[in-house]
């Protein structure tokens, strides 16, 4: 499928992205949160800007508004999503959930984050 009419937001990206591989853009490593509508290309975006770039370092999933742990059924998931993504073979997952991470997710995850975490960070 021939990817069109977002050549603007690519143009973000990889500015975003020249800025962290230059080590000009704040603290090392960067976070970039894309919100939008449902089905208007989010996915398919980062799939074109991962395939352009070579770049995806890791994977991830945020589970937020369920009061369920990140689990197994989870991290199915999130492996089966990461390959479509371009290049993530090698990339790590990793999640981000209100609730704690089961004991086999974070297993197969290389990092959880949750509430406290994200505070520290913050």
């Amino acid at each position: 499928m021939a990817f069109t009419g977002r050549e603007h937001e690519l143009r973000i990206l990889n500015t975003w992205l020249g800025k962290v591989v230059a080590g000009t853009g704040g603290a090392p490593g960067q976070a970039l949160v894309l919100k939008g509508r449902r089905r208007v290309g989010k996915t398919r975006l980062v799939q074109e800007f991962c395939a352009r770039s070579g770049r995806p370092r890791f994977v991830g999933s945020v589970k937020w508004r369920d009061d369920a742990p990140f689990d197994g059924r989870d991290l199915a998931g999130l492996a089966e999503q990461a390959r479509y993504v371009p290049g993530a073979e090698e990339a790590a997952l990793v999640a981000v959930s209100r609730c704690p991470a089961s004991e086999s997710a974070r297993e197969g995850l290389a990092a959880w984050w949750g509430p406290e975490e994200l505070l520290r960070a913050w």
